[in-house]
């Protein structure tokens, strides 16, 4: 659990606790060199950082989406002041996948695109998918990629 395939584990967890209802949910936070959400020195393991993201975008309205592929699960959230975009890659292979927004708004230019897949969150601008109806994304192996528009 203390590598990416232990953020892709713990992410999709979560996200089937907010698909059927759960009120709460914790995380083992032990710090140790085998498990846990921290290393010995208490710096964040990839686990932690999909932890952090989701408890930063998966608040609000779920909204409906269909993944193209089988083994990457889609989900979407609508808040009073962002709506995201989260797509999990399970597989040990970059997958690229085409995204098509069906209906409501396209992305702003105030997108970011944060990617938990190695020891750190990456966040940056994600222009590419600016104001377009259909886009292509690549993901990583064994990732955790959210598009994050504010309202």
């Amino acid at each position: 659990m203390a590598g990416q395939a232990g953020a892709v584990f713990d992410t999709l967890a979560m996200l089937s606790f907010v698909k059927y209802g759960l009120s709460g949910a914790t995380g083992w936070k032990d710090a140790d060199g085998w498990y846990g959400k921290l290393d010995e020195q208490d710096r964040l393991r990839p686990t932690a950082h999909a932890m952090a993201l989701l408890n930063r975008i998966a608040v609000g309205e779920v909204v409906a989406t269909h993944s193209p592929a089988v083994d990457v699960t889609v989900f979407a959230v609508r808040g009073v002041d962002r709506r995201t975009l989260l797509l999990v890659n399970r597989t040990e292979a970059f997958k690229d996948i085409q995204v098509e927004i069906w209906n409501g708004a396209l992305f702003s230019e105030a997108v970011l695109r944060t990617t938990v897949a190695g020891v750190d969150a990456i966040v940056d601008g994600a222009t590419t998918v600016t104001g377009r109806r259909l886009f292509t994304l690549r993901l990583p192996a064994l990732s955790v990629t959210a598009l994050e528009d504010r309202n």
